[in-house]
């Protein structure tokens, strides 16, 4: 029966009353032998996955534990020495820098506008009379 299982494991109920005539059995019994195999084999295929499965949630685990450690302890990718991290004070002192120069590129662009004007004897386009207010960058 069970090469027979391993060509059909769904035998229909010509092949089961043909095995059973074969062997001397009942076709109940070859019926219940046949849906006894299948439930051995799902079962056989699931804890097979379910093995695979542990390893792959150890194999992760393991990763996540490498990665915590390497949040906790960074280096740098260049030199393995200790990585400097950024923490909120340099994070703001970069957005100071960065509304200064912001700034700064739009006093420039105003600087150049009226020196421009003043060289051609244009006159001065009233947006840039107007200067915001300079609040100096105080950068330790």
């Amino acid at each position: 029966m069970e090469i027979l299982f391993k060509e059909c494991p769904h035998p229909d109920d010509k092949r089961r009353q043909r095995l059973s005539s074969e062997l001397g059995l009942k076709p109940r019994q070859v019926k219940s032998w046949f849906q006894n195999r299948r439930t051995q084999m799902k079962a056989q295929t699931k804890r097979d996955e379910n093995t695979l499965l542990h390893q792959e949630n150890e194999k992760l685990r393991s990763e996540n534990v490498i990665m915590r450690e390497a949040f906790r302890n960074p280096t740098c990718q260049y030199c393995e020495g200790p990585a400097t991290t950024i923490d909120e004070t340099s994070f703001d002192k970069q957005q100071q820098v960065h509304n200064e120069n912001g700034r700064l590129k739009e006093e420039l662009e105003r600087v150049s506008v009226l020196a421009a004007c003043k060289d051609l004897d244009r006159p001065i386009p009233p947006h840039v009379l107007v200067t915001p207010p300079v609040a100096p960058l105080s950068l330790p």
